[in-house]
């Protein structure tokens, strides 16, 4: 799992998010990517979503598996 979490490196570039997914036709693991307009990794309301597409032709919905659920402390 990556997470290009620089900021400022980033220069209001969306956040690009990759992780391994599991082909749901074929079997195969593949990289996929997300990307999220938030500003850091810690600035995420939810979890973000995008279709995968596997060298099989296969497409497949997924959730980005590196996201956690981060509250407030008060």
């Amino acid at each position: 799992m990556r997470s290009d979490s620089d900021e400022q490196g980033r220069s209001g570039a969306p956040l690009v998010l990759t992780a391994n997914v599991d082909c749901e036709s074929c079997g195969a693991v593949y990289q996929g990517m997300w990307a999220d307009s938030s500003m850091s990794l810690e600035d995420m309301a939810e979890p973000p979503v995008a279709v995968q597409s596997c060298s099989c032709g296969h497409q497949q919905e997924e959730t980005w598996p590196g996201w956690c659920f981060r509250s407030e402390a008060g």
